[in-house]
């Protein structure tokens, strides 16, 4: 049977080592900190409230800095959800040859892929765009021989998970639910996008 390492701070000893080091060298620290401030006349408290602030305006910064990013890439990507929406109530129209249509004669429009080849593609999608970088061509592999009639049946199994958009990852309440779409275009770049409507028009 292996022995838990001593060293690890999982190991109660060490953690009750660790603790009574601190406590006591607490008192140390404060009275040096107090004695180079009487050196210093207070320099040392100067700086570390300057390093605080300066740290705040740097987190600020890069929070503001994220939002903008958020919000360029979230303009494209919205309209490519509401797309998608459209597209959905096409297919699904009951009067299959209405003239608003926007993908043209829905009832024209087959579905060629089963519900589970649906979701094990849906699947794929979701492995593809939930870490910190994409992989492009499984997306590919993924939205390859397939119809709008099957690229919504697949949106469908991939439902809206929620999305960060600073992280491209899944995330969790509050960042908002998202759709197929919305995901691809906020993960890919321009010409990956134009690459995916080549594959199937219209789909964005």
């Amino acid at each position: 049977m292996s022995k838990t390492p001593t060293h690890k701070l999982g190991n109660p000893v060490a953690i009750a080592n660790v603790a009574s080091a601190a406590s006591k060298a607490a008192p140390k620290v404060k009275k040096a900190t107090k004695k180079v401030n009487a050196d210093t006349k207070g320099a040392l408290s100067w700086v570390i409230v300057a390093g605080v602030a300066i740290t705040g305006i740097v987190v600020l910064k890069a929070l503001n800095n994220a939002s903008k990013v958020t919000n360029i890439i979230g303009s494209g990507a919205e309209v490519a959800s509401a797309t998608l929406d459209e597209i959905t109530k096409a297919i699904k129209d009951p009067n299959l040859n209405a003239s608003d249509s926007t993908v043209g004669n829905a009832g024209e429009i087959p579905l060629t892929i089963t519900e589970a080849e649906a979701q094990n593609r849906a699947n794929l999608l979701l492995e593809a765009m939930n870490w910190p970088g994409t992989n492009f061509q499984r997306i590919k592999q993924a939205l390859t021989n397939i119809t709008l009639a099957d690229y919504v049946l697949i949106a469908e199994k991939f439902g809206t998970p929620r999305y960060n958009g600073v992280t491209g990852t899944e995330a969790y309440w509050p960042m908002p639910k998202r759709n197929l779409s919305y995901w691809l275009v906020a993960e890919l770049d321009d010409n990956e996008v134009k690459e995916i409507t080549t594959l199937l028009p219209g789909i964005f």
